[in-house]
């Protein structure tokens, strides 16, 4: 393993800043799913939190950070409540269910 490499979350971020542009320039709608809060926060304009089985909505969220976004973006307090209150929803539905 080599220490100096980027982590594979590094790299993934990296490459979601790259499907980022790319989709601004190209004018196209992609349909991400992932398990990652942090990563659905930076990536999306909007958010759909899915409860377990059976699979529903529980939550929508429009993101308004300004495009194109930066990775310093994941530091900001809005980012992080954003992230916090999709988790909060989560913990919500696994408690009700």
């Amino acid at each position: 393993m080599n220490p100096s490499a980027p982590s594979t979350a590094s790299r993934a971020r990296s490459c979601g800043a790259s499907c980022a542009t790319c989709t601004l320039r190209a004018k196209v709608t992609i349909i991400l799913v992932t398990h990652d809060l942090r990563e659905a926060a930076f990536l999306a304009d909007r958010i759909f939190c899915m409860s377990a089985r059976p699979g529903r909505i529980i939550a929508e969220r429009r993101v308004k950070f300004p495009r194109p976004r930066d990775l310093d973006i994941t530091y900001a307090a809005e980012f992080t409540d954003l992230v916090h209150d999709l988790r909060s929803q989560i913990a919500s539905a696994r408690q009700a269910a």
